[in-house]
C-alpha cells in the first residue's frame, strides 16, 4: 500500500503542469551526441523539432554486450539557466530500459559524475512515454544518462524521439525570463523560478539573500547581518552602510554618519576636540579625552596637562632632580639643568660626582695632587685633608721648599694668578646673573604661554558650544 502511494506520487510529479512559463533552448543549432549508435537512429534525430514517437523518428543507442552505459548529450551552444527538460520516448513499447537513469550537467564534453545530476530516477515505476523532470541548473550540456539494464538486456540501452530544455539565457530569471539577476553579486546566475542568488551572495550591501530583498527595518551591511543600535534614539539607519539621520550618534566618541569610533587623536561627542599632545601615544578616550597609556616624559594628570611639580621630571614624574646649581630646577621631561652643577657635580642631570682628581663646578678644575696619602682632594673645593712635606695651604698647593727669592717670585705669580681668577670671577658672576635673568625671562614666557594656551582651549570649548547650539 506504502509503495503504491509513492509511486503515485512520483507520477502526478511527472504530469504536473508549469506554472511557470520559460524559453524552449533547443533549436535548428543544438546539437545532439551519443555513446553509442544503433543503426542509422543517430542522436540528431533527439533534436529535430520532430515529436513523432514512432521509432523511424527517434535516436536509439546501440545494442552490444561489452557496453557498459548509454548517454545522450544535448549541446545547447551556450551557458544557459534552465529549469526542466522534456523528452518524448519512442511509443511501441514500454519504456522499461530508462529505470533509474538521471539527468546530469556539465560545461565540459567529458562524461560528468553523478554528484552533477539534477535528477535520478528511482526506478520503481514504468515511465510514461512523455517526461518532463525538473532540472534547475546553470551550464551547457544536458546527458540522458543510463548504466542500468532493468530489461536484463544484454547493456544499458534506450531510445528517444525528441528532447526540449525549458530555461532563460543566463542572467535572467521568472516568467519568460522577463526578470534579471542584477541584484546577485558579480552579476552572477539566480535562481531561475525565484531569483535566489548562489553563495556569492547579493550585488551591494542593504540586501538579504538568497532572494536580496532589501534589509528589514534595524539592520544593514552585508546580507543584514549588522544592527543599527548605534544611531541616537534607536533610530534607524540607512541600509547599505548604516548611516545615522540627522540625530547622529547614540554615544560620545563616535563620528556622524557612520558612528564609527573616532579617529586616532580626537575624542568628543562628534569626535571634534584633539587628544592632548602630551598623551603618551597621542591617543585618549574616545568619550572622554582621558589618555589611554599614561602621559609622555614629564606629564601627569588624566589629561596630560600638568608638568612635574619643582624637583622632579620624568615618566610619572618619579624621578628627582640632581644637584642643579644653587638648587635650580631642572627640566621636566629628562631632568637637565637648565643652570648647570653645583660644584662637584657633572653630566646634563648633575647627578655624576666628579672623578678623583677633579672638582668645582662641572668638575672643571683640577686637584693639586699634593694631599697626603695619595687622597683626592674635596670635589667641592678642591681641599686636602692634610698635605704631604713640603706644601701648605688648604688645596695643598703652596710650595714652603722654595728659597725666599724663589718663594716671593712664585707668590708674585701666585698674587698674580689670584687678581687673575678674581677677575675671571668677576666675569663669571657677571655671566651667572645675565644667565639668571634670561632665565627669569624664559619662565615668565613660559608661564604667559601656558595661560594663553588655557584661555584658548576654552575659547575652543565655547566655540564649538556655539556651533552645536546652532545645529539644534
Amino acid at each position: 500500500m506504502k509503495m503504491a502511494a509513492i509511486r503515485n506520487v512520483f507520477l502526478l510529479s511527472l504530469f504536473v503542469s508549469k506554472t511557470v512559463t520559460y524559453t524552449q533552448l533547443v533549436n535548428s543549432n543544438t546539437k545532439a551526441v551519443s555513446s553509442s549508435t544503433y543503426q542509422d537512429y543517430v542522436a540528431s534525430r533527439a533534436v529535430d523539432g520532430n515529436t513523432d514517437q514512432d521509432m523511424s523518428r527517434c535516436f536509439h543507442s546501440d545494442y552490444r554486450r561489452d557496453i557498459t552505459e548509454a548517454w545522450l548529450r544535448i549541446d545547447l551552444g551556450g551557458v544557459y539557466s534552465f529549469n526542466s527538460v522534456k523528452f518524448w520516448l519512442r511509443d511501441d513499447r514500454k519504456p522499461t530500459r530508462l529505470r533509474g537513469h538521471s539527468l546530469r550537467v556539465s560545461n565540459g564534453t567529458t562524461v560528468p559524475p553523478p554528484e552533477s545530476s539534477c535528477y535520478n530516477d528511482p526506478g520503481i515505476v514504468i515511465l510514461p512515454i512523455i517526461i518532463e523532470e525538473d532540472c534547475e541548473r546553470t551550464a551547457q550540456y544536458i546527458w540522458i544518462y543510463q548504466s542500468n539494464n532493468p530489461d536484463y538486456d544484454r547493456c544499458p540501452m534506450f531510445a528517444i524521439c525528441e528532447v526540449q530544455v525549458f530555461g532563460c539565457e543566463t542572467g535572467h530569471y521568472g516568467e519568460d525570463c522577463s526578470k534579471k539577476c542584477n541584484h546577485c553579486n558579480n552579476n552572477a546566475t539566480c535562481g531561475i523560478q525565484n531569483g535566489e542568488c548562489d553563495d556569492n551572495g547579493c550585488a551591494s550591501p542593504g540586501y538579504q539573500p538568497p532572494l536580496c530583498k532589501e534589509c528589514y527595518t534595524g539592520f544593514y551591511g552585508e546580507d543584514c547581518s549588522k544592527k543599527c543600535d548605534h544611531c541616537k534614539n534607536n533610530a534607524s539607519c540607512e541600509k547599505q552602510y548604516g548611516e545615522c539621520d540627522i540625530l547622529g550618534c547614540a554615544y560620545a566618541g563616535y563620528q556622524p554618519p557612520l558612528c564609527k569610533g573616532c579617529i586616532l587623536g580626537m575624542y568628543g561627542l562628534h569626535c571634534e576636540r584633539n587628544c592632548s599632545r602630551y598623551c603618551r601615544f597621542v591617543d585618549c578616550d574616545r568619550k572622554t579625552g582621558t589618555c589611554l597609556d599614561g602621559c609622555k616624559s614629564g606629564y601627569i594628570g588624566s589629561f596630560c596637562n600638568q608638568t612635574c611639580p619643582i624637583g622632579k621630571y620624568g615618566p610619572n614624574c618619579r624621578e628627582i632632580c640632581g644637584h642643579c646649581y644653587n638648587n635650580s630646577d631642572c627640566y621636566h621631561g629628562n631632568g637637565t639643568c637648565l643652570e648647570g652643577c653645583d660644584p662637584g657635580y657633572w653630566n646634563h642631570e648633575c647627578k655624576t660626582p666628579c672623578s678623583d682628581g677633579r672638582y668645582g663646578q662641572n668638575c672643571q678644575y683640577t686637584c693639586s695632587g699634593n694631599c697626603v696619602n695619595g687622597e683626592a682632594c674635596d670635589k667641592t673645593n678642591g681641599s686636602c685633608r692634610s698635605c704631604v712635606d713640603g706644601f701648605q695651604g688648604s688645596k695643598c698647593d703652596r710650595d714652603i721648599r722654595q728659597s725666599p727669592t724663589d718663594l716671593k717670585k712664585k707668590m708674585d705669580i701666585d698674587y698674580l694668578k689670584m687678581e687673575r681668577m678674581m677677575l675671571e670671577n668677576q666675569k663669571t658672576e657677571k655671566e651667572i646673573k645675565r644667565l639668571e635673568a634670561e632665565a627669569e625671562v624664559l619662565r615668565v614666557r613660559k608661564n604667559v604661554l601656558l595661560r594663553l594656551q588655557g584661555i584658548l582651549s576654552e575659547l575652543s570649548e565655547v566655540v564649538v558650544q556655539l556651533l552645536n547650539d546652532s545645529k539644534i
